[in-house]
């Protein structure tokens, strides 16, 4: 996680570019501070009336010139949520000294790299100019202190987010955290949530399986995800992952080591906060669009309507001649 500040502006530009982001879907709103005298949830306010506010906030001290403070904290890839990188620069945020003024915190999802925006102003309510002395030597330092002694708090804010969603195997639940960048051990009657190579939290295992075995997935989403996949099978993995991404479901093809095909995949459905066994829902090879020899594992060979294992008919076959000496 990575903070940069841009260079300070004399006017609140920073508001424009982040509320043309909103108006393309590309970023959201998702947090506001010290907003109180607008007098009407920021949310609804025109990129025009949140511009005014902040510029009748800093004309507190007509001697500050360069009013507006915009600064960007990003993660590599998806490895914290927006959700987390808000709580990350709302404390951020107190301990750069902006604690009396007004700021905007926007989400956007317009990169691979989860992003948020800060747009403050540099003058509290008091009428006092935020301490800009070593700035970006304090930023670097303070965003090094949250993940240090608050990870607790950014911990605790992701497995609210990963609790949130359903999931029948505890696989699934750690594919979730390994999103997040977490790894765990299961370590009786706990499993363990590790990250920096320090043990970050515990869970209950029995409260974790007890869930677990309560989960049933919905039999209509079940089918509108059959149909989704039927819409886009026969391209290569990949593809179909960058495809489904517009509507907000990620596929996590499972590979074995020196293999180019996957035997196996998981759908992770964020709109119903649910996940779920790819094949549960349909088939990798009708997906994939692949003939039967071309799956990594073995197909069962069906047998006078059973299905036996690889490797199990040679049993079945000596089980029938024996029958047959014994007939003679």
């Amino acid at each position: 996680m990575i903070v940069k500040i841009l260079p300070s502006a004399y006017q609140f530009a920073g508001i424009r570019y982040n509320e043309q982001k909103c108006q393309e879907g590309t970023a959201t709103l998702m947090h506001s501070y010290g907003f109180e005298g607008l007098l009407m949830d920021p949310e609804k306010a025109s990129a025009g009336e949140k511009k005014k506010y902040l510029e009748m906030h800093a004309g507190l001290n007509p001697r500050v010139k360069k009013k507006q403070f915009h600064a960007i904290l990003s993660t590599r890839g998806k490895s914290h949520s927006l959700e987390t990188l808000k709580a990350v620069a709302v404390h951020y945020m107190q301990q750069m000294g902006f604690e009396k003024s007004p700021y905007l915190i926007y989400g956007h999802s317009d990169t691979e790299h989860n992003h948020v925006h800060i747009v403050a102003s540099r003058v509290d309510r008091e009428g006092k100019k935020v301490n800009d002395s070593f700035e970006k030597k304090r930023s670097v330092e303070i965003i090094a202190r949250i993940l240090e002694k608050d990870l607790s708090l950014i911990t605790d804010q992701t497995l609210r987010e990963v609790l949130q969603c359903e999931f029948s195997t505890l696989a699934q639940f750690k594919l979730l955290l390994e999103e997040q960048g977490y790894r765990t051990r299961k370590k009786e009657p706990h499993l363990e949530i590790i990250k920096y190579g320090k043990l970050q939290h515990k869970l209950d295992l029995k409260r974790l399986e007890d869930r677990m075995r309560r989960f049933s997935p919905w039999p209509e989403r079940k089918k509108q995800l059959r149909e989704i996949l039927h819409a886009h099978q026969g391209i290569p993995a990949p593809e179909i992952t960058d495809a489904l991404k517009k509507d907000n479901i990620q596929l996590v093809f499972h590979y074995g080591a020196g293999h180019e095909l996957p035997y196996g995949y998981t759908i992770i459905d964020r709109p119903y906060k649910q996940v779920l066994k790819g094949s549960s829902v349909y088939s990798m090879r009708s997906l994939l669009g692949l003939q039967p020899q071309q799956e990594e594992k073995k197909s069962p060979v069906r047998m006078e309507g059973l299905f036996i294992a690889p490797g199990e008919e040679m049993e079945e076959g000596k089980k029938k001649e024996k029958n047959k000496k014994r007939k003679r």
